[in-house]
């Protein structure tokens, strides 16, 4: 069976096709845009961020170092094999030997000789054997080299088993396995931190974005605002109630609240386009968690200041590179002590052995210890006088955060109260308008200030995040961010 169109029903297909077409871009846009609270935006970032996960391989690679240089202080066992072959020539004079040799037979001749004239040898025949035993001697003598060539080949493999244990080494195997140590937890507080600063980050971005998606939609109701204006000064105009100049004013001020408009506009963009980048998820198109405000929050500054010295990895950081810095120093001052060895080795292929004790002490270097012990004490001096200043520097900005705080809470009480006056004013003017006492402009003006007051609530309310997410960051409890999130005392800031 075979399905044909029939081509006198051309536009009524084309107007369908057109039609599917639509329905399908409408259904892909849904299900590709995607929205995100601010515990599943954290939740993507803590899993997605290349700086967390490379910050995780630096802290597990220095663990591992530090792991690593823990039996530094046991024997060092080896397995030497030494494979020799060898070629040694050398030339011996044999005059020594011969001449050595001569004077010995000599009086040994003579000795005999003696003990037989003794005997009652003649003398003749006496002396006929001393003169033959000397010749003979002397031609002997004659056949001798006067030297010897020696020459000598062998090739020898010869495996062993060597054991070195360090007994003295001045402090630098300590002090090597402390600064191991305190690296290990430098890189676990660097992780930390920078946990904290992408935590930070994103409440920046993420509530920034709602800021400005309030901003945008405040400044489009001033635009709507001012254009009535415009709409109504030339009503004005055409009655002869107000000059062309006075008519222009309106304008001057519609098109100024437009350029706001369209600032605001592209700033919320350049967010979402900041958020979907942060977060490695182009299709968000909205974020859920609104702008908020905790009207009861006092936090106890004495006690904010204990926390950013006992929790804030910063602060323990800086502290951690003070000792790691102090432990260099140890490490310099122990190149001038001596060190104190023992060794042994046996010989896997015959019954030789030794042990014993070594000692070194470097009389002269040509490295200049004194120089270096110098350079790491004053490095000791610097790192705590950066921890110093950076404590200042935190101190100072914790506590104008925690004015911070007080300040927008305050100002929110006054923006909240002025929100009520400007939504009474609003009423009353419609109510003016509706019976004939008032007119447009009092009406949009009245709409404008309402606005302009939601617009000033939003944004005290992401300073006030900013600031609680700052007092956070300083003591160390970024973590708890989103417990003020659901605290009774919780306003949120929703954008109508």
């Amino acid at each position: 069976m075979q399905i044909k169109f029939s081509t006198d029903n051309g536009p009524m297909m084309q107007h369908l096709i057109r039609l599917a077409g639509a329905v399908i871009c409408l259904y892909t846009s849904t299900v590709l845009a995607s929205t995100y609270s601010f515990e599943q935006a954290q939740s993507k970032l803590l899993t997605s961020s290349k700086r967390l996960q490379s910050s995780a391989l630096l802290s597990q690679a220095s663990q591992l170092q530090a792991d690593a240089v823990q039996g530094l202080h046991r024997p060092n066992v080896s397995l030497n094999v030494r494979a020799l072959s060898y070629h040694q020539t050398a030339d011996v004079s044999t005059q020594p030997l011969i001449n050595t040799l001569n004077q010995q037979i000599s009086g040994s001749i003579d000795e005999h000789i003696q003990q037989l004239n003794a005997q009652g040898l003649d003398p003749a025949l006496s002396e006929l054997m001393s003169s033959s035993a000397q010749s003979l001697l002397s031609r002997a003598n004659d056949r001798l080299p006067n030297e010897l060539h020696l020459d000598a080949k062998d090739t020898t493999v010869k495996p062993s088993i060597a054991v070195t244990l360090p007994i003295y080494t001045g402090g630098a195997i300590s002090s090597l396995q402390q600064i191991a140590q305190l690296n290990a937890k430098r890189h676990l507080l660097s992780e930390q931190e920078q946990q904290q600063l992408e935590k930070l980050n994103l409440i920046g971005k993420y509530f920034g974005t709602q800021l400005s998606q309030s901003l945008q939609s405040t400044t489009g109701y001033q635009f709507q605002a001012m254009q009535l204006h415009v709409d109504h000064a030339h009503q004005l105009e055409q009655a002869g109630f107000i000059s062309r100049g006075q008519r222009m004013q309106f304008e001057v001020a519609r098109n100024h609240a437009d350029r706001l408009h369209q600032s605001a506009a592209l700033t919320h963009q350049q967010n979402i386009f900041e958020i979907r980048t942060l977060l490695q998820d182009p299709t968000i198109s909205q974020l859920t968690t609104p702008l908020f405000i905790n009207t009861n929050e006092q936090p106890n500054y004495d006690a904010l200041l204990e926390k950013l010295t006992s929790n804030s990895p910063i602060t323990q950081k800086l502290s951690t590179d003070v000792r790691i810095a102090q432990n260099q120093v140890t490490l310099q001052e122990a190149s001038k002590k001596p060190k104190v060895f023992a060794l042994g080795e046996v010989a896997l292929d015959d019954q030789d052995w030794f042990v014993g004790i070594a000692a070194n002490y470097t009389l002269y270097s040509g490295m200049d210890r004194r120089s270096q012990i110098k350079a790491s004490r004053l490095q000791a001096d610097a790192a705590n006088l950066v921890a110093l200043q950076t404590t200042q520097d935190m101190t100072s900005s914790l506590h104008r955060a925690y004015l911070d705080i007080q300040n927008t809470q305050n100002t929110h009480r006054l923006l909240t109260d002025n929100l009520i006056a400007a939504l009474e004013n609003l009423r009353i003017q419609r109510l003016s308008f509706q019976e004939g006492f008032g007119t447009v402009a009092e009406v949009v003006d009245a709409e404008t200030r309402v606005h302009q007051i939601q617009s000033d609530i939003a944004t005290n309310a992401y300073h006030y995040i900013m600031a609680l997410a700052t007092v956070l960051h300083h003591t160390g409890e970024l973590d708890r961010f989103g417990e003020y999130l659901y605290r009774a005392d919780t306003t949120m800031i929703v954008t109508e």
